[in-house]
């Protein structure tokens, strides 16, 4: 099938074609242009007459979807109490339906925000992939991984398991990696063994490392390196404590770092020096973080904090500026796990798109695109979200799914699970 969008702002290889239209053929690009086509038989998607700037669909590189529940527990706590005294005994309370229902919340605010895909570390991947299946966003779902509660294998397992069942699925919008939590809930034996089964299936290898200042000490990048933690695609998240022979690591294994600003704000965690990652050649990409941790999924407000909080730290005023930090969210996300048809907007290219209102009273003057998205766009500037040719978000609606019953359904099981 093919679709037409006529009569907006293109972004374009950081240029905006202005008065322009897209062709959808099925979930491709099929044709950019300039002007008014006259091409007939197209089914013509509906933006209200706004006016629009269509932006390549924003990429989370870290989050943990099923958390929604968990919104608001353990706010304001120390990183470890929040972690082990708080959120921990509520996951343990966690039935599969609970974080189906949450990931299908969590999907619902991202698309509202203009995120596209995800990536994912969490429990539970056969409901997890469920609901991304039944919502229609792009994810990248690795199973949380940790030998250091009594685990006799079937974690990983698990993770084979779902690698094998849901790989590749709904036309290649879903993704299985596998997630070791961190060096802290993973021993070096376990680490290896994950290791091993990742790069034998060619797949993505997601962790959280030295994320608080305990663990900084506890081991060193090259370490792990020396396991084989990083002989496949690898996202690290957070990196707060990264020393500089560790970003020597990172540079040199290519690994990414999926950059949690917020997050690390939220937890006093510290600011992870991004800065020097940028100037080593490390691909820097952005997360959220779960909404237990930030209680937001929204990277427009991490593009924000992201070029502001380094600036600040460094006093300098050109580090990460506006467009770092606009392709931390999107085209260097894609890169992370090797995705070259996500992150920008160009014939040929995955249809996955995001359309702004220009006219929000918060973008007005909208004289410099880049500058104005980052420095003062929000996610609800976002009109409309399309993941594969397909609209997941217009207009305030949810077109793939009933909003209402799942908000229902999610709001009764939230209710019993704090009882």
């Amino acid at each position: 099938m093919k679709k037409l969008i006529q009569g907006i702002q293109i972004l374009q290889n950081e240029k905006i074609i202005n008065n322009g239209y897209m062709i959808i053929e099925d979930d491709i690009i099929s044709e950019i242009g300039e002007g008014f086509c006259n091409e007939e038989d197209l089914s013509t998607i509906d933006l209200k007459n706004k006016k629009v700037l269509a932006l390549p669909g924003l990429i989370n590189s870290h989050t943990h979807s099923g958390m929604a529940a968990l919104k608001g527990a353990g706010d304001d706590l120390p990183f470890e109490e929040w972690l082990f005294n708080r959120i921990v005994p509520l996951e343990d309370r966690l039935d599969e339906e609970l974080i189906y229902l949450s990931t299908m919340i969590s999907q619902m605010e991202m698309a509202r925000n203009g995120i596209t895909t995800f990536v994912d570390m969490y429990m539970s991947l056969d409901s997890i992939t469920r609901a991304v299946s039944d919502f229609g966003m792009r994810a990248y779902i690795c199973r949380g991984l940790q030998d250091q509660a009594m685990d006799d294998g079937q974690r990983l397992k698990k993770n084979i398991d779902a690698y094998e069942k849901h790989h590749g699925s709904s036309n290649g919008r879903i993704s299985i990696g596998f997630g070791p939590h961190s060096p802290y809930l993973c021993s070096k034996n376990y680490l290896r063994k994950v290791s091993d089964v990742t790069s034998q299936l060619n797949a993505l290898m997601h962790i959280h490392l030295k994320e608080s200042q305990r663990e900084s000490d506890q081991y060193t990048f090259r370490e792990l390196a020396e396991i084989g933690l990083f002989n496949t695609k690898t996202i690290a998240a957070h990196c707060v404590y990264a020393s500089p022979e560790d970003i020597n690591v990172l540079q040199e294994f290519n690994v990414s770092v999926a950059h949690n600003p917020i997050s690390n704000l939220k937890l006093a965690n510290g600011i992870a020096p991004v800065d020097k990652m940028i100037e080593a050649g490390i691909n820097v990409c952005l997360g959220t973080d779960s909404v237990s941790s930030n209680n937001s999924l929204d990277l427009f407000r991490e593009m924000l904090v992201a070029s502001l909080i380094h600036k600040g730290k460094t006093k300098d005023p050109q580090v990460i500026p506006a467009l770092t930090s606009f392709k931390m969210a999107t085209v260097n996300g894609a890169k992370a796990f090797g995705h070259k048809n996500l992150g920008i907007i160009e014939k040929g290219k995955k249809a996955d798109i995001i359309f702004i209102d220009t006219e929000n009273i918060n973008l007005i003057p909208f004289k410099n695109p880049i500058s104005n998205i980052v420095y003062s766009g929000r996610g609800s500037d976002v009109v409309a979200t399309m993941v594969d040719g397909q609209l997941i978000y217009h207009f305030g609606t949810y077109p793939t799914i009933d909003e209402q019953e799942i908000k229902k359904q999610f709001m009764d099981k939230f209710v019993r699970l704090y009882e």
